[in-house]
């Protein structure tokens, strides 16, 4: 009994000794930009830690419906708009919060552009636990990351597919009196960061991104409904057929799951110049403070006219 005693108490102690050791080395790892103090250390969404602080006037929010259908640096050639994508695959409205409030203590954002995808994802307990787990245990999020000690903010948070796979169908918004019921504690979640936008005057403005698997009339009655109720402008591109004219032949990487790079230069057309004319948005290009932005822009038109996806 004595035996294995001892032998359970060396394997703890080995235990122990690992985690620990694992912990130091992934601390030591984390790219040297991203040890300010946020919860999820998602390297894209929060790859705004790398941008001046105050300098950013648009975060855009959001699940993988964003990363791919947002792209900032399109607003800044075509508006001079200062936006950042902190969108992330699988973001659910807990982790939303916690970014919008972490990325506040380094900018001052005037709109926050909020996707509607993720409003319907109920929180996944187990998605929670393996997040808090790579951060706390990072290196195996940084391992390729290490010799730079930086992580890079050069598409500005967008994620480039230019790969092209048609949707088989092609028509989702057929009109219904039905709701999707928003989950409540999904609710929860939209009345606080309804409320911090109001508080820090913050326009809130939600957006649903063309997607023929991923939405639908009922939820789109839903969204209405929750803004119409809160007082916030809502866009929902899958009804806006011709001002955001997607061919579901051409326009999506994965079957009309997500856009790719072609429709996101339609999605961000009009919601740039939505938010030109309608947000008083200020016009940063020849501000010397800005001036890396246009070499980033370069890298971006680069990468699009090579087909690099990041």
């Amino acid at each position: 009994m004595k035996k294995v005693f001892k032998a359970v108490a060396r394997l703890i102690c080995f235990v122990l000794v690992f985690v620990l050791l694992l912990a130091t080395l992934s601390y030591l790892f984390v790219p040297q930009n991203l040890h300010r103090p946020f919860s999820f250390k998602n390297f894209t969404a929060n790859a705004i830690v790398t941008e001046k602080e105050n300098t950013i006037d648009v975060v855009i929010l959001g699940d993988s419906e964003a990363c791919y259908g947002f792209t900032p640096l399109q607003m800044w050639q075509e508006h001079g708009i200062a936006a950042f994508n902190c969108a992330m695959n699988v973001q659910v409205l807990d982790y939303t919060e916690k970014y919008l409030e972490e990325a506040y203590e380094l900018q001052t954002p005037k709109v926050i552009i909020f996707e509607a995808n993720m409003i319907f994802r109920k929180p996944n307990t187990g998605n929670y636990v393996e997040n808090v787990a790579l951060n706390t245990f990072s290196l195996f999020r940084t391992h390729n990351r290490w010799k730079t000690g930086e992580v890079s903010g050069d598409m500005k948070g967008y994620l480039f597919k230019d790969a092209v796979h048609p949707a088989k169908k092609t028509e989702n918004m057929i009109p219904t009196d039905k709701a999707v019921p928003i989950p409540e504690e999904n609710m929860e979640n939209l009345n606080r960061i309804c409320s911090f936008c109001k508080d820090n005057d913050i326009e809130l403005i939600i957006v649903s991104t063309p997607s023929v698997k991923n939405w639908n009339y009922e939820k789109h009655n839903a969204v209405e409904k929750f803004a119409s109720d809160n007082g916030i402008e809502y866009i929902d591109m899958n009804l806006l057929k011709d001002e955001v004219p997607i061919d579901w032949n051409t326009d999506t990487f994965d079957k009309g799951n997500h856009i790719n790079n072609s429709g996101a230069k339609k999605v961000t057309g009009y919601l740039g110049k939505y938010l030109s004319e309608n947000c008083n948005l200020p016009d940063h290009r020849g501000e010397s403070e800005y001036e890396n932005w246009d070499r980033e822009l370069d890298k971006y038109l680069e990468m699009v006219s090579a087909g690099r996806e990041n």
